[in-house]
């Protein structure tokens, strides 16, 4: 047996004689064909996305079932037949829900933000501290000696910041 799920509008001023029709056609499509409903329910009146029937509002139903899978033709049979009381009608097939996908999902983003932390934080700090540091030896370096820059370029934050700023300011030493 496959697990089903079927959700259905009714009218917001249905007939509870007409409900009860709808509500027993599910019943019977779903016992023919040796099923059992798990779930039968009004969900909640909404309103609706667009008009349907000139009507604005609705009530929301969901039926959750296991039976064979002739029991989705037979019950969307049923319902075109009720087209005054079914304004629209959906019928998906579902799965056991399991907890090893949580499990899963808990795991992955443990092991995803754990190098985005590692990773972020060291990117920034050289980046925020590069332009610091050689903005002073930017002006100092035309004054001073070139061996300046090549200390610069020994420190370890800014070592792999300080080759292309250094060259760009040997450059513009140069000039």
């Amino acid at each position: 047996m496959q697990s089903y799920e079927t959700v259905f509008i009714t009218p917001v001023d249905i007939a509870e004689e007409n409900l009860n029709k709808v509500l027993d056609k599910i019943k019977e499509a779903v016992s023919k064909n040796d099923g059992e409903i798990s779930k039968l329910e009004k969900w909640q009146q909404r309103e609706l996305a667009y008009p349907i029937n000139d009507l604005t509002k609705g009530i929301y139903y969901i039926a959750e079932y296991k039976a064979n899978s002739d029991v989705v033709h037979d019950i969307e049979h049923n319902f075109k037949f009720l087209r005054e009381d079914i304004l629209r009608f959906l019928t998906i097939k579902t799965k056991p829900a399991k907890a090893k996908p949580e499990k899963a999902e808990a795991s992955k983003p443990q092991t995803a933000s754990a190098p985005t932390q590692a990773t972020a934080p060291a990117a920034p700090k050289p980046e925020a501290s590069a332009p610091v540091t050689e903005t002073p030896e930017a002006t100092a370096t035309p004054e001073s000696s070139s061996t300046e820059p090549a200390a610069a370029s020994t420190d370890t934050d800014n070592s792999a910041f300080a080759s292309p700023n250094s060259d760009s300011n040997d450059k513009g030493g140069e000039s």
